[in-house]
């Protein structure tokens, strides 16, 4: 996977990140003794969750005398539209997925 547009939701910069490749990540678990129950890949929905994020954000222009509105800005405080912008180009780019899975450690 190359290399990480930086600031993103978790880091500002590399040095903050220790990403590994999905099949990297796949083996480590099936090494370490877990049983893969599901594994779906849902980097497409982070796309269309990323532009839509986008799109919503450059629409909004709250007001000065309204609390803020619940969403990643509260958890976000700084760069939120440049975090956002990295993500969906690192998604677009093919520099990070987004990934669901559920294994499981036998007993």
């Amino acid at each position: 996977m190359p290399g990480v547009h930086f600031p993103t939701f978790w880091a500002d910069d590399a040095r903050l990140s220790f990403l590994i490749p999905p099949e990297a990540c796949r083996r480590l678990l099936h090494a370490s003794g877990f049983q893969e129950l599901v594994w779906h890949d849902t980097t497409a929905q982070a796309v269309e969750q990323s532009r839509t994020r986008l799109a919503a954000g450059a629409e909004e222009a709250p007001s000065d005398d309204s609390p803020p509105a619940l969403g990643l800005g509260v958890i976000i405080a700084t760069d939120l539209d440049v975090r956002s912008a990295n993500m969906l180009r690192n998604f677009t780019e093919g520099r990070l997925a987004k990934l669901m899975a559920v294994f499981e450690r036998p007993v």
